[in-house]
């Protein structure tokens, strides 16, 4: 399956935290510096995305390799959104 990470924010001091506990998943930082619109920063990060799932989260989410995993499978199983919970 093709995704991709997204940390959105304007902080990046979250990534590192943020990425330990995803073990092997890669994160990527979508940068909201000056965006003042959230909706806004949202449809931008997935209009750059290179695949067709995007996955995204805010600094305040802490998911691991689990919780990855078990969006994929719901996405793949032709769910539209996935928002599991406390993440």
């Amino acid at each position: 399956m093709d995704y991709n990470l997204y940390l959105i924010s304007h902080q990046t001091q979250w990534l590192s935290e943020i990425q330990a506990g995803l073990g092997d998943e890669q994160l990527k930082f979508f940068d909201g510096t000056g965006v003042k619109n959230f909706s806004k920063l949202v449809n931008s990060c997935v209009a750059q995305c290179p695949t067709e799932y995007v996955i995204m989260m805010s600094h305040k989410a802490r998911p691991n390799a689990d919780h990855i995993k078990k969006t994929v499978q719901l996405l793949d199983l032709g769910y539209g959104f996935v928002g599991l919970h406390n993440f």
